[in-house]
């Protein structure tokens, strides 16, 4: 190829006689193309690892309760921490190097009841080569309790050796804040269950969002046929026009109350229905 570049290297030896003249020079050329661009291949790469490790510690540092790592497992079962970010004791309760130094330090701190599972899980994940996620708890050195979850990637390397890089998060009060939000919700429905009312769940625009009948004889309809539906679809037109005042009058600020009759199954009924702002948007 006349225009590919070649790099050689020539080595000169000196042939002399018997006087120590030199009478020839042997020459030996290397065509060291190859070999040169496998150097600066190799160069690049210890670049790109260099700085992909920069990365990860200017970012895994400044993670919120998260840790970065990279785990080696050997083909014999063993695993050491080739690195960790500083966010380890946020999340785990230990220093940096107390896992690199041991590692089974971690899996030590996982209490008995989720231990099993998450070993289980971590060995599938390197036998298949798949993605691990596991959450499990943590108990720290001070007793306290934590959970967290554990996500990685897996990748073959040499000698039947696994590579597994992941971040584990400290989601404690993720879950902490969602028990809160159940318990919330079911004393919500426990109140609204014991009320000998009627009780709706609308947005601002008057669509049905819930309902909370004493039973459905109550209703003009079943729930199921008019959850997600506006008033304006589901009332006469006479008593949605009632309504639909009143709730430009709560999503403002304020409460609302209207009198009306409706028939249900045959009998007219009379009605008083109270409006008031329920959280962001809803009444």
């Amino acid at each position: 190829d006349p225009e590919a570049i070649h790099t050689w290297i020539c080595s000169y030896s000196p042939l002399r006689d018997e006087h120590g003249r030199v009478i020839c020079v042997n020459t030996v050329v290397h065509d060291i193309t190859d070999r040169r661009a496998s150097a600066v291949a190799l160069d690049d790469a210890t670049s790109a690892l260099r700085q992909r490790d920069e990365f990860l510690d200017v970012v895994g540092d400044r993670l919120p309760e998260a840790m970065l790592f990279r785990v080696l497992h050997t083909r014999d079962g063993d695993y050491t921490f080739s690195w960790v970010s500083k966010g380890t004791a946020a999340v785990t309760g230990l220093t940096p190097e107390r896992i690199l130094r041991d590692p089974d330090a971690f899996a030590q701190q996982i209490i008995d009841e989720d231990r099993p599972r998450f070993l289980e899980a971590m060995w599938t994940s390197i036998q298949t080569l798949s993605t691990f996620d596991h959450t499990c708890r943590l108990r720290w050195p001070d007793g306290s309790l934590h959970w967290c979850r554990v996500r990685s990637a897996v990748r073959p390397i040499d000698n039947g050796a696994v590579v597994c890089e992941g971040v584990i998060i400290n989601t404690t009060g993720l879950i902490e804040t969602e028990e809160a939000l159940v318990e919330s919700q079911d004393r919500y429905r426990a109140i609204v269950s014991a009320l000998p009312d009627l009780t709706f769940l609308l947005d601002a625009d008057g669509r049905y969002l819930d309902a909370h009948p004493r039973d459905g004889r109550s209703l003009l309809m079943p729930a199921d046929q008019f959850i997600g539906k506006l008033v304006t679809e589901v009332l006469p037109p006479d008593l949605a026009a009632l309504f639909v005042p009143c709730f430009k009058q709560v999503a403002s600020g304020g409460t609302a109350q209207a009198d009306y009759s409706l028939t249900i199954e045959g009998e007219l009924r009379q009605y008083e229905a109270r409006m008031v702002p329920c959280g962001s948007n809803k009444i």
